[in-house]
């Protein structure tokens, strides 16, 4: 099965406004709380949950029409779950990555040493 990347970024283009939202409210949270990150902050938590539920209410919510427009043009049920597994993928990655290039060039600790002069850091 090949993947059809015009597919792919129509999926993502649907996804675009939560993937948007969610990078302009991660990287601000990222970079302007103040302290050490914790896996167990109860709002990073909900962030990835609330991020997690509006993509799966975005890419879920294509029903009727589109889909049975996608099964006439030859798609099958295993590459339209594909194509979306995919796309949301690249959805979290659009998330995810800018976020943790913040954290590993050492954005984050600059902004916490220099305006915030936080004790914590630099790290």
């Amino acid at each position: 099965m090949t993947l059809k990347y015009a597919f792919i970024r129509l999926l993502f283009t649907h996804c675009a406004p939560v993937t948007v939202v969610a990078l302009l409210v991660g990287v601000p949270y990222l970079l302007l709380v103040p302290g050490p990150l914790e896996s167990y902050d109860a709002w990073i938590n909900v962030f990835l949950l609330a991020h997690c539920v509006a993509l799966a209410m975005r890419l879920g919510n294509m029903q009727g029409d589109a889909t049975e427009f996608l099964y006439t043009q030859g798609y099958t049920r295993d590459q339209i779950w594909t194509h979306l597994m995919v796309s949301t993928i690249v959805c979290v990655l659009a998330v995810w990555l800018p976020m943790a290039l913040c954290l590993w060039l050492g954005v984050r600790s600059g902004i916490q040493d220099h305006v915030f002069v936080s004790p914590y850091y630099p790290l």
